[in-house]
Formats: structure tokens, C-alpha cells, sequence
């Protein structure tokens, strides 16, 4: 493989998200960023990563930064709504990203499911 490739970088980094092992996660996801700092993948998944270790604040900043690089990713959208609803408590926040990330894949069953239920309780 070659180590110039951010890609290859970020897929290790998905891959050892999905073992668990979130040091070697993190470190994959800052080759990648160092190599494409401008790539909202790689943004939006060390917020993924940082989603999974409790480090809400660095998971909110990152899909953030994911948004201001490219604001039409479903994923970073619906992964905000996430940490809205479950960890910030914010659930006009959480019906705003759901609500974006629908507009972007009207069809995801789950996104729907949530921003019914949001709306439902507010």
C-alpha cells in the first residue's frame, strides 16, 4: 500500500475503529489529514472516533469542520444528530441535523425514525 495515500490511511483508521483499538485509529486519521486536510470523510470519522471514546466536544467540533468542508454528506449529518440527541441533550439541534441529513437521503428509514420521535416528544 501506498503510504502518500490519505485514502489508505483513512480506511486503517476505519478498520481499527471497528477493533476497538482507538489509539491506532487516531493516529491512522492524522495521516490522513495530514496528507487531505480538506477531505470531510476523514473529519467526519475521527468524530466517529471521538463519538466512541466520550470525547463529545472533539466529536462535535470535527463533524464541524467535516460541514464547513463539504455540507452535503448524509453520514455527517445524521452522526451530528447523534451526538445532539444523545450527549448534548439538545434535541432542536438534533431535529435540525436529522432533519438536513433527511433531506440529503430521503429514503434512510432510521434518520426518519428518529426525526419522527424528535418531533413527536418536542
Amino acid at each position: 500500500a501506498d503510504a502518500s495515500d490519505w485514502k489508505n490511511w483513512y480506511y486503517l483508521g476505519r478498520l481499527y475503529i471497528e477493533g476497538q483499538k482507538y489509539n491506532k485509529a487516531y493516529e491512522a486519521y492524522q495521516q490522513a489529514v495530514y496528507r487531505e486536510g480538506r477531505n470531510p470523510a476523514a473529519w467526519c470519522s475521527i468524530g466517529i472516533l471521538y463519538f466512541a471514546i466520550n470525547q463529545f466536544g472533539d466529536a462535535h467540533e470535527n463533524y464541524s469542520r467535516s460541514i464547513r468542508l463539504h455540507p452535503y454528506i448524509f453520514e455527517t449529518w445524521f452522526n451530528l444528530g447523534i451526538l445532539r440527541e444523545s450527549n448534548q441533550n439538545d434535541i432542536s439541534g438534533a431535529i435540525e441535523a436529522y432533519a438536513r441529513a433527511s433531506e440529503l437521503a430521503p429514503d434512510d428509514a432510521i434518520c426518519l425514525e428518529r426525526l419522527q420521535i424528535l418531533r413527536e416528544a418536542k
